[in-house]
């Protein structure tokens, strides 16, 4: 009937429109990731780490997961050394927060990738020596510490993770049996390593 077509066309109107929204919603989320991690030598800006972690507080199960994924594997996948030291601060800054509790919960998912950046390495800069392979090794330990501290965003918090002390016991032990494991496949992370799921926003 003309009463039933009619519906019908404003159900797909309605499912497009949704289609349209979760596709410049998930665009907007990578490019303000990409904007925070970017290979640009300064630090993210603060109010930009602010903007994700709010992002993140008003986000869904699943987009939290999208992120937490996006952050673990194509940023700390990325071959350059400032975008891994940027997306380690920016996960650390993120799980610091005491309402981000989901998303600990998503990185932890992630965690191998995360150790993996604790063993890096890669040839000396020219400028820099090997202090940007240091930085990276040391920001992956501290945001390991702050996806397992279930005391985030305290000041007893932030200053256990000024040394690697314990944020928790329980994040403490986990941090440190993650630690001492090497990476599979050898030194650096090179064969054998499991092939990554990269989300793309849908």
């Amino acid at each position: 009937s003309p009463e039933r077509e009619r519906e019908r066309r404003r159900e797909e109107k309605r499912e497009r429109e949704v289609d349209m929204a979760n596709f410049f919603g998930g665009f907007a989320r990578r490019s303000q990731i990409d904007a925070v991690t970017s290979n640009k030598d300064e630090p993210a800006p603060v109010y930009a780490l602010q903007e994700l972690a709010e992002t993140v507080r008003n986000a869904d199960g699943k987009t939290i997961d999208q992120i937490a994924s996006y952050l673990s594997e194509t940023r700390l996948g990325n071959k350059s050394c400032t975008v891994k030291l940027k997306a380690l601060k920016a996960i650390k800054y993120v799980a610091n927060k005491p309402e981000c509790s989901s998303f600990r919960s998503a990185m932890q998912q992630h965690s191998g990738n995360l150790r993996e950046c604790v063993t890096f390495s890669c040839p000396p800069d020219s400028m820099k020596g090997n202090k940007p392979a240091e930085q990276v090794r040391q920001a992956a330990k501290d945001a390991i510490h702050s996806i397992f501290s279930t005391e985030s965003g305290g000041e007893g918090s932030r200053q256990s993770l000024q040394g690697f002390g314990s944020t928790s016991e329980k994040a403490s032990t986990t941090a440190a049996s993650m630690f001492s494991k090497k990476p599979e496949g050898g030194r650096g992370g090179g064969g054998g390593k499991k092939k990554r799921k990269v989300w793309c926003f849908k």
